[in-house]
């Protein structure tokens, strides 16, 4: 069985970004690094059916993906700005 590629560049992009913005904003980084390692367990074990299931999953990985950096990017660009601005 091969990886799935986007489904781990995804996790890792959602993960990463979540746990940035919880370390600016001063939140707690466990329920962010929990549930994007779910997420990527819920996505793989989806993925392990094959077929139209892996297509699914891929689609669900990649929608997410998107709509963290749509939502999350700019706050976190900002916030990385004012922190450069302060030095």
């Amino acid at each position: 069985m091969q990886t799935n590629n986007t489904i781990l560049v995804g996790g890792l992009l959602i993960i990463s970004i979540g746990f940035i913005n919880a370390v600016v904003n001063n939140r707690p980084k466990t329920p962010v690094f929990a549930g994007g390692v779910g997420f990527l367990l819920l996505a793989s074990l989806i993925d392990s059916f094959g077929g139209q299931a892996a297509k699914l999953a891929t689609s669900i990985v990649g929608l997410a993906t998107v709509t963290v950096l749509i939502v999350e990017g700019p706050a976190l660009v900002t916030a990385l700005q004012n922190s450069q601005k302060g030095k």
